[in-house]
């Protein structure tokens, strides 16, 4: 049996159990506005991929009965880390390796045209990832549901269903109530080429409604996720905060900029995540005289994220995720409505209670207050107190000024909310501020790091939440308004440090390329010169080449000419019978013989041609 990390807070009995998960859908049944498939009720959300987003979904996926699970991302960039790293999450808890696959994610679709460090980005294309993960899935009748229709109409459950692949393929009434039994992926392997770049409009509209989301996202930034959410979020849509024990106030702010509407607004959910989580190990050490600032904006400035370091997570077991009840935002509700609407969130309950490592416990409405009241008081100390003296958490009761500014907050900060929870007394706080300075000691608290970052802080949300808290109940907290006109203003200046970082990286970025530049054509102009010079003396030998050449190939010719088999003899004039032609036929060297008839007769034509040239040049007297 686990033990509670906190003895002494009562916690309601847990009401459903780990192993009564259903994932087939909600009891509510779809409007008729758009068409909910099966895959869509049973697929859930997680929004953000920090530690506890990917914690989140490798716990759940950790299941026999595993729900879908996409992630929702800003960014482009990650969609490519995600098919690069082939939809894994790892988790690594003391040197053992929990990888899961099987998940999918979507593009959140902002503002085309956004802001950020005073430079404008245009965004045109969003990448989509339409190659979802596909499943074998049992299914078996769930004869004990008592909560799938209101109407109390018979049900007809028909045969146990078993199949392979989407949930939407599996089509039945919304009547029926089937148990999930077994649910693991089927193996995938994905390629850039698997991703598709759409419009932004196309891939918003493509984009199916939202039954389960799960926000892990820091609080600052929740109001903003929502906006870009809103279209596809339902009254009988089920949201879980997994990161509200630090603050409070950002309820408040969702209802009066989001869901205006108590009718069109979501069922919410508030949990408080108590687990040690970190991706990367801390760089920056805890000295006397560090400057933690500086020292975290060069290390953050330095780091190189990878592919595989997006979707790792470290994990210190031993923690706890506290999930209230369903928060009572809509006004003169029936305690019959309230009940239905709790009823339908019950699907994202049993998943979570499911995920072992989670730690998941329920518990009531006055115990979520009082670890959310506690929380803020003791931050509203450290975090701002930690960016004012630029140290970790250890340091900011070092010395007898800063131990009686911590206390001018806390006192302030008691006061407030020992007006909602009387038992949080100065005195209670004090002593939990001791224990906590002490046990996160070399700790960088997560205010320090979002204005490293130059985000927007939750300082709104701490110090000033005291700050309006304490206006409405007529306590004046000018401490808590001083910290936090001092944090925006470090805010600011962190922006325009940043920005003009980003000026002077890009200023040396243009500089480097016209360095580039200048040594390319240096470069090029040096291989012209050298090629012109190559090219003359290439011509000169070329020819003297071409002449050898062609004396060879004359002398070759004149070599292989073809000879006349018997060389011209001029005859021998002979005036003695046949006996000395004889004669002389034997001497020749082919050893031929001449006929004797054949040899006078030339000699007497021979004899007979001098006679006609004789007679034709004889002088005239």
């Amino acid at each position: 049996m686990r033990t509670q990390l906190y003895p002494g807070i009562s916690h309601i009995q847990q009401f459903l159990a780990p192993a009564a998960f259903n994932c087939t859908r909600f009891p509510s049944r779809p409007r008729k506005d758009h068409v909910t498939t099966e895959e869509d009720a049973s697929r859930i959300y997680v929004h953000g991929l920090g530690n506890v987003g990917r914690f989140i979904a490798n716990s759940l996926a950790r299941q026999e009965a595993r729900p879908r699970t996409t992630f929702l991302v800003h960014s482009n960039q990650r969609i490519e880390y995600f098919v690069a790293n082939n939809g894994e999450v790892e988790i690594i808890e003391d040197g053992v390796s929990y990888v899961c696959d099987g998940f999918d994610i979507e593009i959140v679709h902002g503002p085309p045209i956004y802001e950020r460090f005073g430079v404008k980005f245009h965004r045109f294309k969003s990448l989509t990832l339409p190659k979802r993960a596909e499943f074998s899935t049992e299914l078996e009748l769930n004869l004990e549901d008592t909560y799938s229709n209101y109407d109390h109409r018979p049900q007809d459950f028909g045969d146990v269903t078993t199949f392979s692949g989407h949930y939407s393929a599996f089509n039945c009434a919304w009547d029926n109530q089937f148990q999930t039994v077994r649910s693991r992926p089927l193996p995938r392997r994905l390629d850039y080429s698997d991703i598709r770049p759409l419009d932004l409009e196309l891939a918003k509209n493509l984009q199916s409604p939202i039954k389960s989301l799960v926000v892990a996202a820091n609080p600052e930034c929740v109001v903003g996720v929502l906006l870009q959410l809103k279209h596809r979020l339902r009254p009988d849509s089920t949201i879980l905060f997994v990161h509200m024990q630090k603050v409070v106030g950002v309820l408040e702010d969702l209802n009066k900029n989001v869901f205006p509407d108590p009718s069109n607004r979501p069922n919410y959910i508030v949990g408080l995540a108590y687990h040690s989580l970190w991706s990367r190990p801390n760089t920056v050490t805890r000295s006397t005289t560090s400057r933690v600032l500086s020292d975290l904006t060069i290390a953050h400035a330095n780091v190189v994220v990878s592919s595989d370091q997006a979707f790792t997570a470290m994990h210190r077991p031993f923690g706890c995720l506290m999930i209230g009840p369903l928060i009572k935002d809509r006004p003169n509700e029936s305690p019959a409505e309230y009940a239905k609407r709790a009823r339908s969130t019950r699907y994202l309950l049993s998943a979570f209670l499911g995920a072992t490592p989670l730690g998941t416990e329920i518990i009531d409405s006055e115990t979520s207050l009082f670890f959310r009241l506690r929380d803020t008081a003791i931050n509203s100390v450290v975090q701002p107190m930690c960016i004012m003296y630029d140290c970790f958490n250890g340091d900011i009761l070092r010395g007898t000024d800063r131990q009686a500014h911590a206390r001018r907050l806390l006192r302030e900060a008691s006061r407030v909310v020992q007006a909602d929870f009387p038992r949080l007394t100065y005195g209670f706080l004090e002593k939990y501020l001791g224990r906590y300075v002490l046990r996160t000691a070399d700790m960088i608290n997560p205010m320090m790091t979002s204005l490293v970052m130059g985000s927007t802080t939750a300082i709104e949300y701490v110090n000033g939440w005291i700050v309006r808290r304490g206006a409405e109940l007529g306590i004046p907290c000018p401490e808590n308004a001083a910290m936090v006109e001092y944090v925006k203003e470090a805010t600011k200046e962190v922006i325009e440090i940043k920005e003009k970082i980003i000026e002077a990286r890009a200023a040396l970025r243009r500089q480097d390329r016209r360095n580039r530049l200048a040594l390319q054509r240096q470069e090029n102009e040096e291989e012209r010169r050298i090629h012109i010079e190559k090219g003359e003396l290439a011509q000169i030998v070329h020819a003297h080449k071409r002449k050898e050449e062609k004396k060879k190939r004359a002398q070759l010719k004149t070599a292989e000419r073809a000879k006349p088999k018997h060389a011209f003899e001029k005859p021998a004039i002979m005036s003695l019978g046949n006996s000395a032609l004889l004669k002389k036929a034997d001497q020749k060297t082919d050893g031929s013989v001449e006929e004797p008839a054949r040899t006078e007769e030339k000699n007497l034509k021979g004899k007979k041609k001098k006679e006609d040239q004789r007679a034709h040049f004889k002088p005239i007297l």
